[in-house]
């Protein structure tokens, strides 16, 4: 099999949120897939630089990283591209945040900066069982270079926000609760894009795998589009197949029957 570059998303994909690990299975496919020279790049809404995600790039070892939804690319340590977020359209994203009760910032290096962070306190001591984070001044931002805002509301409240500042662009997260804010039309398509004149690949070349709204671009033009079964409906009705949910190992599972 010729090389091929490999795009993963993390979250819900690779990473199982019930346990918050990545199986020693998927794990073990992925560095079968470089032992036989392909490029395996993790491409995730997250920046990996950030103290609470960079343990994953050390478990997935990958060639390249698509951070931030496209936002920045790597490879190795070497930045390819970049884009921070405005700040004058940041403030008004806090500001609104603060005045209808809505949980918006972003986890940097250094902390974690978020209007009303009680709601994602709240959300991850439901979802993990614990939090251990330490929440900063949001507008602490405004001073920072941020690649993109995250939210964590109900949808309805996601679309209100974006009507009122429509320069907001969204990808919501997996069951609706939550969304990547970006300040310009970008994804992980833009950024995979990015890495092809590197490795001098195409789309044709291309295997993507996800389970968001954010994985959609990567999704629709890679050769071969993987959505698993805990996806969301819209990316699965996309995909080229469905396989098994992060918590069957369906990545491995896919690998192991196509791929290796």
């Amino acid at each position: 099999m010729e090389r091929k570059m490999f795009c993963f998303d993390l979250d819900n994909t690779l990473l199982n949120h019930k346990k918050y690990e990545i199986s020693e299975r998927i794990i073990h496919a992925l560095d079968a897939l470089k032992k036989a020279g392909h490029i395996i790049v993790l491409a995730s809404g997250r920046d990996f630089d950030t103290p609470n995600s960079k343990p994953f790039i050390e478990m997935v070892n990958p060639d390249a990283v698509v951070h931030a939804n496209g936002l920045k690319v790597t490879i190795n340590q070497q930045l390819l591209y970049e884009h921070y977020f405005n700040q004058d359209l940041m403030k008004q994203v806090l500001d609104y945040g603060v005045e209808h009760n809505l949980c918006v910032g972003a986890s940097i290096e250094g902390g974690e900066y978020y209007t009303h962070y009680e709601i994602i306190r709240e959300f991850e001591m439901k979802m993990y069982g614990f939090c251990n984070k330490i929440y900063h001044d949001p507008y602490q931002l405004l001073n920072r270079k941020v690649h993109s805002l995250h939210i964590v509301a109900d949808k309805e409240d996601i679309l209100t926000l974006a009507k009122i500042l429509p320069q907001i662009h969204y990808f919501l997260f997996n069951g609706n609760f939550g969304a990547d804010l970006m300040d310009l039309q970008w994804s992980k398509a833009e950024g995979i894009e990015i890495l092809f004149g590197h490795y001098h690949l195409t789309w044709e070349d291309t295997i993507c795998f996800g389970d968001s709204m954010n994985d959609l671009s990567m999704i629709q033009k890679a050769k071969r589009g993987f959505a698993v079964e805990n996806g969301t409906q819209a990316l699965k009705d996309a995909a080229d197949m469905i396989i098994k949910s992060v918590e069957d190992d369906g990545v491995a599972l896919a690998i192991e029957n196509y791929f290796l």
